[in-house]
């Protein structure tokens, strides 16, 4: 069975418009995947952990596949690492040349080799909401039963 998958994409670590290119060109050739949209890209001041990197760009796409969570999580894990994410994890102020999240998969609201639908910080982050949003807006959040663009919008006020 065919679901949507909607899956953020960062970036602040070198190339940022070229990482996240390089990252849509990946998945728009994955076998296992259909890419139906992609937002514009947004720039975003780092936080928490990663306050001392650069700036990010910040995406979202939205794909169609009959993976499960823990075969797309794993998925979107080889493909930051092909990207150089592997080495990115060593570094001191959490740049990363590619970020890539499993935010929902279909309606499902599960746990499958560490990687968790819907993402556990999806609501708390504006600059996932606002990319998901556009392309996305009307896509429930199985756990609150809310939009994508409702959340942006409580989180807005």
């Amino acid at each position: 069975m065919n679901r949507r998958a909607l899956v953020s994409l960062g970036s602040n670590l070198g190339d940022r418009r070229a990482n996240l290119r390089r990252a849509l060109a990946l998945l728009e050739r994955e076998p296992t995947l259909r890419l139906i949209a992609v937002s514009a890209l947004l720039r975003t001041a780092p936080h928490g952990k990663c306050a001392a990197g650069g700036w990010f760009l910040n995406a979202a796409a939205l794909l169609e596949t009959e993976l499960g969570i823990g075969e797309l999580g794993h998925l979107l894990a080889r493909l930051e690492n092909r990207l150089g994410r592997r080495a990115d994890r060593r570094r001191r102020d959490h740049a990363r040349r590619l970020d890539l999240d499993l935010l929902l998969l279909g309606r499902l609201c599960d746990t499958e080799n560490g990687y968790r639908v819907p993402h556990p910080r999806l609501t708390e982050r504006p600059f996932i909401l606002a990319p998901a949003a556009e392309i996305a807006p009307k896509i429930l959040v199985p756990t609150t039963g809310r939009t994508i663009a409702r959340h942006l919008r409580d989180f807005n006020h």
